[in-house]
């Protein structure tokens, strides 16, 4: 069980060099585990970044159609808030005028010459 020395390195008896070899064995078994985990731990962290990358579109995607639904609910409601538009469904639906207009109707009797609808006319007084 003696060792030799050539140069600066030491040649060791066989059972020195068995366990040299273990120990390269159970490092190299070390390294391939670790490399394995961190392979499959990128593999789920880059899996984990593609969902939610996913989501993050799916979500912007939804964002932008609820911007969408707003402006046209803006439009609609700018519209109705437009004083003529109102003017003219109070005359139309309600069957009001304006102050200093007035209002002629002209309604057909039945049994003349036609059956004609009831018209209304707004002019403008003086």
């Amino acid at each position: 069980m003696t060792a030799m020395r050539t140069g600066s390195a030491y040649i060791g008896t066989g059972a020195q060099a068995g366990r040299s070899a273990a120990k390269v064995k159970a490092l190299l078994s070390v390294m391939v585990a670790i490399i394995v985990i961190g392979v499959i731990l990128f593999a789920m962290r880059m899996n984990m970044i593609a969902r939610r990358a996913d989501r993050i579109d799916t979500l912007n995607r939804q964002i932008a159609a609820e911007r969408s639904h707003c402006q046209q609910l803006e439009i609609a409601l700018n519209e109705r808030r437009n004083i003529d538009m109102i003017r003219d469904e109070a005359k139309n639906r309600l069957g009001m005028f304006d102050p200093g207009e007035t209002q002629t109707r002209v309604v057909a009797l039945p049994g003349g010459e036609t059956d004609a609808e009831i018209v209304t006319v707004y002019d403008a007084g003086e």
